[in-house]
């Protein structure tokens, strides 16, 4: 029977119980109305009432049988108390059936007081044991001793053969029992008592009874009590009310065993072969999860022997099953640990505990091949029914140390060349320090770096710079020996570490080894190249004692030898030290200047070469240093391009000489001042227009006041930006010059690629107008060019009249130089300024 049909089936029989219990009213006034005009057949009732007693004995000893051998876990006690009542029921029920007139006498006459006396008291031993055992009180132990139980059966039985006796042999007894007697009334009152109090009980779920019984057990006894009603209605014993009575009490006997039968047999059968269904489903699961792990899982008992394993740990080793179930699992390690992991496996069953995958290192198991394979173990302990039960999850790490080894690889060499990266080098490099000093010996460290690789990146392609790239690396590594280090530092940049090297002219040897390998034509595709490099050495300990210095001093020396034309190899000395130290201590001290106002803007005037009038200054840095004094900006300048502050510094300045502008422009003097302009400006695109935009809408000032000044050097860095940003700034209103024109790089064509306004010639041709030709000519030859492109032109550096002459008959516009004015303080200036107002006035009133 299914579930679904089950379910049906119970609920049917409680609507039938039910039904039944609903049924007694109606059956009550139908028995008063018509008990008289409907007599029963002696007979006929005879015979129904001997089955109905039979089948209720037959189900009292079925409750007792079940009540006895399957005993309630949760109220044993109350279970053996119900099975011992039934049997003393169904033996007074057997009495009551023997003893009915009609049947042979039971030991003594037959007579209807005895039938009834046995009838209440089978009832009354039926109430009070359902109800005792509904009772919700806690139980107590359980009767578990075959003499324990073998008690609660001796007094049933004696007691039930005692009152038998009682009744059979003393007839005096028996006469307050009769069918119409007021004792009998009250006994079946008193057990209809008993039994609604144990009906409180169930409906009110404060019984003992689980909930999935308690409603069958509350039909039973409610059938009982319709039971008991009816029996009140009865007259005489061969009545109809007597015959429903038997009727119902029978029918309430199969509601009390089906019940007593569910919870104590067919429900834990139903609850067994669920948990059996559960404990398959579970176990499928299991064996799948086993059978599709990717990890090896060996269960092993105290003693090391193998208890189960699965499929993907028979792959693992090469073994099978059948040939590891049984075996110690030291026959899966290889030959040399079998002895220490048995010492350790002994240890652990000891002191058990839970060990998780990557906690130790360096474990590997043996195939059955002989092959050892590299492992990853995780170990968890339990009890089980044999004892301790280790269990090993088992990992095969080949893949994972292949792929740490490569991460490891390209952690640490260059993913282009295969050299060893700056990492490696450095751990090499402090690994060869400590050997040197132990065995106090020398190294040296040289640094190489590809002249114009930048050339060949930007005409030829990245591709071709790549290869470039690997084909020095190979020759790198051709000549030098086994042990030397050949690392790419990055870019083109490469640092050869030659280690036991205290010789110097061994290194001087590797040195012209790795020109002369350079120097040879690379072929990179279809085409030829020659290729030049720089080298710089330092060797320890004459140059260095630690990783940071002799990388610097190598990196020193490579600079000096770009700076001796390249092509060529310089060693560090001492002066090329103390130049960096330098270099160094500027740097320092400039990151604080700006913050401790260090820096001073002077203003050089500029003066229109016909009429003498001031047209304008040109701003120029200066740095009062409060320990060295006046620092020159062509040691400071280069310093700031190269460490970018000269980003920070240009900023200050111009905001500077806006706020100077600001105050000469309210004073009415309206003279352009000329701010000089680094290429880095114009290495970030928009930033230089976008601080100039806001200084012009902050301060206030005349645009036109504003002048820039960019060497030819910063025309030629990116091109397109600059066209760009000068276009920009022409557009806003500012003057564009540009500076020292004619010892930079750019060509002719850019005097018209840029909107220009002023050419400068620089000071470097006014030394020799007066008696070089050549200086004259190019002068000259400047002036008419701009002149031709409609440009200004203004000669800087002008300290004699001679010079002065000279440009006043070449046509020059203006000029600036010692001969007017050196670089002075804005107050200065202002002074100045003041002076030039009056005696111009003078001279306006005189000419009138």
């Amino acid at each position: 029977m299914t579930k679904t049909h089950q379910l049906i089936f119970n609920r049917s029989l409680q609507g039938l119980g039910g039904f039944m219990i609903g049924l007694t009213p109606i059956l009550w006034i139908l028995l008063q109305t018509f008990t008289e005009s409907t007599p029963t057949s002696t007979q006929h009732f005879f015979w129904v009432h001997s089955a109905l007693m039979l089948f209720s004995v037959v189900v009292s000893a079925c409750i007792f049988i079940v009540g006895w051998h399957v005993l309630d876990e949760s109220r044993p006690k109350a279970s053996v108390l119900l099975a011992c009542a039934f049997l003393a029921v169904g033996l007074f029920d057997t009495a009551h059936m023997l003893s009915y007139q009609g049947m042979p006498d039971f030991l003594t006459t037959n007579t209807s007081e005895k039938a009834f006396a046995f009838r209440l008291i089978a009832g009354l031993i039926a109430a009070i044991a359902l109800l005792v055992f509904v009772m919700p009180r806690p139980d107590m132990q359980p009767p578990k001793a075959v003499l324990s139980k073998a008690l609660y059966l001796a007094v049933t039985l004696t007691g039930a053969l005692g009152l038998s006796l009682l009744f059979i042999f003393s007839p005096a007894v028996l006469q307050p029992l009769s069918n119409t007697s007021l004792m009998s009334g009250l006994l079946d009152m008193l057990v209809i008592v008993v039994h609604v109090i144990t009906l409180y009980w169930l409906l009110m779920g404060k019984s003992a009874i689980d909930a999935p019984n308690r409603s069958g057990l509350a039909l039973a006894v409610g059938l009982m009590v319709a039971s008991q009603s009816l029996f009140l209605l009865s007259v005489e014993a061969m009545d109809p009310a007597s015959f429903l009575a038997h009727v119902y009490k029978a029918i309430s006997y199969v509601f009390l065993y089906r019940s007593i039968f569910l919870n104590n047999i067919s429900l834990p059968v139903v609850r067994l072969r669920d948990a059996n269904q559960s404990l398959q489903y579970y176990a499928s699961q299991m064996d799948e999860l086993l059978r599709n792990a990717p990890d090896g899982i060996v269960g092993v008992d105290a003693s090391g022997k193998i208890t189960f394993l699965n499929a993907r740990t028979e792959d693992m080793f090469g073994y099978s099953q059948q040939e590891l179930v049984g075996e110690k699992i030291e026959m899966l390690l290889p030959i040399s640990m079998r002895d220490r992991h048995s010492h350790l496996r002994a240890e652990y069953v000891r002191t058990p505990t839970g060990r998780p995958m990557s906690t130790t290192r360096g474990l590997v198991g043996r195939r059955k091949d002989g092959k050892e394979v590299p492992l990853d173990i995780a170990l968890g302990f339990h009890q089980g029914i044999h004892g301790g039960q280790i269990t090993a999850f088992i990992r095969d790490v080949t893949e994972r140390q292949k792929l740490e080894a490569e991460m490891l690889h390209r952690a640490n060499h260059d993913l282009l060349t295969g050299l060893p990266n700056r990492a490696l080098l450095r751990e090499r490099l402090e690994r060869a320090l400590v050997q040197a000093r132990r065995q106090q010996s020398g190294f040296a460290l040289i640094m190489i770096d590809l002249d114009n690789f930048k050339d060949i990146n930007d005409g030829w392609g990245h591709s071709l710079g790549d290869q470039l790239l690997v084909t020095v690396a190979r020759r790198l590594a051709g000549v030098m020996r086994e042990g030397d280090t050949v690392a790419r530092f990055g870019g083109d940049e490469f640092v050869i570490l030659a280690e036991n090297m205290a010789d110097p002219e061994a290194t001087r040897a590797i040195v012209d080894k790795i020109l002369s390998v350079l120097s040879h034509v690379f072929m990179l595709g279809q085409s030829e190249f020659v290729v030049s490099a720089s080298l710089g050495v330092a060797n320890y300990p004459l140059h260095g004692n630690d990783t940071e210095t002799l990388l610097s001093m190598a990196d020193i020396a490579m600079y000096k030898a770009k700076g001796a034309g390249r092509r060529t190899a310089c060693f560090y000395d001492e002066t090329m030290g103390l130049h960096q130290q330098q270099q160094t201590q500027l740097k320092s001290w400039l990151i604080g200047a700006l913050e401790k106002q260090e820096l001073i803007v002077f203003y050089q005037p500029q003066y229109d070469v016909a009429n003498q009038d001031i047209i304008g200054f040109e701003a120029l840095l200066r740095w009062d240093h409060p320990e060295v004094g006046w620092i020159s900006p062509d040691k400071f300048i280069p310093v700031a391009e190269s460490n970018g502050m000269i980003i920070p510094v240009t900023e200050w300045i111009l905001r500077q000489v806006c706020a100077q502008i600001k105050i000469w422009q309210d004073m009415g003097y309206h003279n352009r001042v000329s701010v000089n302009i680094s290429a880095v400006h114009f290495r970030r695109e928009g930033v230089l227009c976008q601080l100039i935009e806001n200084l012009l809408d902050c301060s206030g000032i005349n645009p036109q006041l504003l002048g820039l000044e960019l060497t030819e050097t910063a025309l030629m860095d990116n091109p397109a930006i600059v066209a760009d940003t000068l276009r920009r700034m022409v557009g806003l209103g500012l003057h564009i010059s540009i500076d020292d024109f004619g010892t930079g790089y750019s060509s002719l064509a850019s005097l018209q690629l840029y909107p220009l306004h002023t050419l400068k010639v620089d000071r470097s041709f006014m030394g020799g107008l007066a008696r070089d030709n050549k200086s004259a000519a190019i002068v000259k030859g400047l002036v008419n060019l701009a002149a031709s492109l409609g440009l200004e032109v203004l000669a800087e550096g002008v300290e004699t009249e001679e010079q002065l002459d000279f440009l006043r008959s070449c046509g020059c516009d203006s000029i600036q130089g010692w001969l007017m004015n050196p670089a002075m303080s804005s107050f200065a200036c202002t002074q100045l300024l003041a002076e030039v107002g009056s005696t111009q006035r003078v001279m306006k009133s005189l000419a009138l």
